[in-house]
């Protein structure tokens, strides 16, 4: 982790998802998935694309999503709190 706080000269500076859940429970964090659909840039996510990645997620130990974002439209929300409930 240390390597990251001081800089990484690689030209990455993103680390493995599991690390980070990790480090932001053993920080006292809830670890929450952000735009779980895809953000700005990113490619937008199908119900049949999010769902196995949302299993992943999970297993990893994701304890929350985003379930509102701008560029979410109502369906796509419904569904977020929908499986954000279970």
């Amino acid at each position: 982790m240390r390597k990251y706080l001081d800089g990484c000269k690689t030209g990455n500076s993103r680390f493995d998802g599991d690390e980070a859940i990790q480090i932001i429970k053993n920080a006292g964090g809830i670890p929450v998935w952000a735009h779980p659909l895809g953000g700005e840039g990113e490619k937008h996510l199908s119900k049949e694309e999010f769902l196995p990645r949302l299993e992943t997620m999970i297993a990893s130990g994701i304890q929350g999503l985003e379930c509102y974002y701008s560029r979410y439209n109502q369906e796509e929300i419904e569904i977020l709190v929908k499986k954000h409930m279970i």
